[in-house]
């Protein structure tokens, strides 16, 4: 495989949606940088400490259910569950495994 080929290959997981293919299955964990604007989603695990300790501060959680309101190729903007609006840089985003909640369960 080319350098070319896997950068094209590595774009192209980044875009894949929150929840993969319908009927997948499971297959890889999602994470919260592959969120799109509009994905309604479920915090399953915060991979560090550290980012645990940023993430407890704007109020974002483990198993904490949340919409996305906007996102761009670098920042996310996520609705909690309590309706508190968090901005997120997508490369924190990386590091929190996310799955897909039922469309409007973070909201109500």
């Amino acid at each position: 495989m080319t350098d070319e080929s896997r950068g094209a290959e590595h774009a192209a997981d980044a875009r894949a949606p929150a929840g993969g293919p319908a009927g997948d299955g499971g297959g890889e964990a999602s994470t919260l940088a592959n969120v799109h604007a509009g994905d309604d989603a479920r915090i399953t695990r915060i991979l560090f400490g550290a980012l645990r300790s940023l993430c407890d501060d704007l109020g974002l959680r483990e198993n904490q259910r949340f919409h996305c309101r906007a996102a761009t190729p670098t920042m996310l903007v996520l609705e909690a569950e309590d309706g508190n609006i968090v901005s997120l840089a997508r490369d924190w985003a990386r590091f929190i495994r996310v799955e897909p909640a039922p469309t409007g369960s973070s909201r109500s």
